[in-house]
C-alpha cells in the first residue's frame, strides 16, 4: 500500500513520517510533496491508495488538488484533509469528491493514528469485496489482516495510554470501531525481548529482524503463525513483543512452558538470550498501568539472560533491593568533570553496601543500573542517543562484569564516564559533527536512509542533528541526501546511455516522478531535458 503527505511546511510532513509505524499498517512506500503540483506529478506516476492532504498550499491548493486527483482516479483514493480552520467552509466540496475524514491542526499522533487506521479499514473492505467476487480465500486473508491492523492499533493505544477509561468505556470502543477484541476477559500480559544489537549480529534491518522475532514468538506461544494481539514495542536498548494472552486459554503452567521453549528456539535459530516477562492477568482497563510497571522492570535488568520472570516477582526485587545513591552529587561530579572524586565517590557507596551485607549480586546490579541511568540522562540533555554509544563489544562485557566485583563496577564507571565526556567534546565542535553527518550521507545516499540513520552514525537525536546540520550548511538533511543523488545522476547521464529509471534507481530514489521532482527543483531542468542538452 502507498501513501502521499502533500503539505507545504515541510515539519509537519517529518511529523507524520516519524509518527506512524507504517508497516503496522500495511504500508510500505511512503511519498511526500510540498506543494500540490509535486504531488500530482507522484499521483500520476505511484497512484497512491491513501492521501494526506493540507488545504492551503501555493500555487496549487489543497481543493485544486483534491479535483485533479479525482480526475485522475478511476476510483477515489483515501483523501484525508488538513485544516487549520476549524470552520470547515469547504467541507460540502470535499464531500463531493469523496473525502470522508479531516484533521484539524495541530493534531495529536493518536488522532492521525485512528484516521488513519479508517482509511485503511476502508481501502482492505474495498479491496475484500472487489476479492469476494472473484475468490473466498483472498477475502477471508483481507477480513483477517484487517482484524489484526485494528486489534494491534487498539493494544497499543492501551499500552501507551493513548486510550484509557472504565472498561463500559473500552467496550464501546471495541464495539464502534468493529474490533474483534473481547475486554470483558482478563488476560496475561506477556514481554518477549532482547538486546537490541542482535539484529546487528545477523546483518539484518530492524524491520526484518522484527519480523522473524514476532513469527517465531508467535508460532511458538500461540501456535499462530501471525497472532494477532502482538505489538511491537522498542524500549531503548531493546526489542521486545508485547502478547495479550487470554486467560482462560491458557494456565500459566502451560506459559511458563511455551516462554521456557521459546528461549531454547531464539537461541537455536537467532543466536540470542530472550528474557519473557509475565504479568499476572489483568483487566484491559489496566493494561497501561502493567506496561509502564514491565517497562520499568525491564529496563532494571541490565543485561538480558535466557529466563522466564514474573513481573511481582520483579517489582517485590526492586524495591527490596535499592540502593542509596546520591544521583545528583553523581551527575554533577561527571558535568564538573571531576572523574577522581566520582570514582572515590562510588567506592564510598560500595564500602557502606559492604558495611550494611549489601554486595550481593542483585543489589550490585542496582547500583550498576542507577549509575548508568545517570550518564544516560545526562547524554539525552545534550541531546546525544546514549544507547547508541554503549552498544560496542567493550561496553557489553564491562556492563556483564560490573556487578561481580569492585573493580569491575570502578572499571565500568571509568568507561562510561570516558565515552561520556568524549561524546560531549564532539557535539560541542558541531562542525566536526556536521562534517560527519555529511561524509555518512555521501557514503550512503543511495541506501534507504533518513534522519533516524544519519543520527544514529553520530549518536545525535534526529531533531538537535537536523537543527546544526541547517544551521551549518543551509540544507536539511532531505536536502542534501537529494543534492548528493542528483549530482551523482547528473554524473551518469552524462556519461552513460543508461535509461533514467535505472540511473534513479541507482542513486537511491524509489520510483520516476519523485526523481523528476527533485531533479528538476535543483537544476530547473527535467532529467531528459538536463541529458538532452548536455550531449548537444
Amino acid at each position: 500500500m502507498k501513501i502521499l503527505i502533500v503539505d507545504d511546511d515541510p515539519n509537519t510532513i517529518q511529523m507524520i513520517e516519524d509518527s506512524i509505524p507504517w508497516n503496522n499498517y500495511g504500508i510500505d512506500e511512503v511519498y511526500h510533496a510540498y506543494q500540490g503540483v509535486m504531488g500530482m506529478e507522484i499521483v500520476t506516476g505511484s497512484h497512491p491508495e491513501i492521501i494526506i492532504s493540507d488545504i492551503e498550499m501555493p500555487q496549487m491548493g489543497g481543493m485544486k488538488f483534491l479535483e485533479k486527483v479525482a480526475g485522475e482516479y478511476d476510483e477515489m483514493p483515501e483523501f484525508i484533509i488538513l485544516t487549520c480552520h476549524e470552520d470547515f467552509s469547504y467541507y460540502r466540496t470535499a464531500i463531493h469528491y469523496g473525502v470522508t475524514e479531516y484533521l484539524l491542526k495541530p493534531f495529536r499522533q493518536d488522532e492521525l493514528a485512528a484516521v488513519l487506521s479508517k482509511a485503511v479499514a476502508r481501502i482492505l473492505r474495498k479491496n475484500r469485496e472487489g476479492a469476494l467476487r472473484r475468490d473466498i480465500e483472498s477475502r477471508e486473508a483481507l477480513l483477517a489482516a484487517n482484524q489484526d491492523i485494528l486489534i494491534q492499533s487498539f493494544l497499543t493505544g492501551l499500552f501507551s495510554m493513548g486510550i484509557t477509561g472504565e472498561r463500559s468505556y473500552l467496550r464501546h470502543v471495541v464495539q464502534d470501531r468493529r474490533i474483534p477484541f473481547d475486554v470483558d476477559v482478563s488476560y496475561y500480559l506477556l514481554y518477549v525481548g532482547t538486546a537490541i544489537d542482535a539484529s546487528s549480529k545477523k546483518n539484518i534491518s530492524e524491520s526484518e529482524y522484527y519480523f522473524i522475532f514476532g513469527n517465531i514468538a508467535s508460532e511458538v506461544l500461540s501456535d499462530r503463525v501471525n497472532y494477532p494481539a502482538l505489538v511491537r514495542h522498542t524500549l531503548r536498548p531493546y526489542y521486545l513483543l508485547v502478547l495479550a494472552i487470554p486467560e482462560n486459554s491458557i494456565t500459566q503452567d502451560e506459559l511458563v512452558r511455551r516462554c521456557n521453549h521459546l528461549g531454547d528456539t531464539a537461541r537455536q535459530y537467532l543466536d540470542v538470550n530472550l528474557t519473557c516477562l509475565i504479568a499476572d492477568h489483568c483487566r484491559v482497563e489496566k493494561f497501561g498501568e502493567i506496561a509502564g510497571q514491565m517497562d520499568e522492570a525491564y529496563l532494571q535488568k541490565g543485561t538480558l539472560q535466557a529466563e522466564t520472570l514474573f513481573l511481582h516477582d520483579e517489582i517485590e526485587r526492586i524495591q527490596s533491593h535499592e540502593v542509596i545513591l546520591d544521583q545528583d552529587k553523581i551527575a554533577k561530579l561527571i558535568r564538573d568533570r571531576k572523574s577522581t572524586e566520582l570514582i572515590l565517590n562510588i567506592r564510598e557507596v560500595m564500602k557502606e553496601m559492604r558495611e550494611a551485607s549489601l554486595m550481593d549480586h542483585p543489589h550490585m546490579l542496582v547500583l550498576q543500573n542507577d549509575l548508568a541511568q545517570v550518564f544516560y540522562s545526562y547524554l539525552y540533555q545534550n541531546h546525544i542517543q546514549a544507547y547508541q554509544v554503549f552498544q560496542d563489544e567493550i561496553s557489553r562485557k564491562l556492563m556483564e562484569t560490573a556487578p561481580y566485583s569492585v573493580a569491575g563496577m570502578i572499571r565500568f564507571v571509568s568507561y562510561l564516564y570516558d565515552s561520556t565526556i568524549h561524546q560531549i567534546d564532539q557535539i560541542r565542535q558541531s562542525d566536526t559533527v556536521v562534517e560527519k553527518a555529511r561524509k555518512f550521507i555521501e557514503h550512503h545516499y543511495r541506501e534507504k536512509i533518513g534522519r533516524e540513520e544519519i543520527a544514529a552514525s553520530v549518536y545525535l537525536a534526529p531533531n538537535y542533528l537536523s537543527k546544526i546540520f541547517r544551521e551549518r550548511t543551509g540544507y536539511s538533511l532531505r536536502e542534501y541526501i537529494n543534492q548528493c543523488r542528483v549530482e551523482e545522476a547528473k554524473h551518469q547521464m552524462s556519461i552513460t546511455n543508461r535509461t533514467l529509471t535505472d540511473i534513479a534507481m541507482d542513486v537511491g530514489f524509489d520510483n520516476i516522478p519523485y526523481f523528476s521532482t527533485v531533479f528538476k527543483k535543483l537544476t530547473g531542468m527535467t532529467p531528459a531535458s538536463w541529458r538532452t542538452k548536455v550531449h548537444e
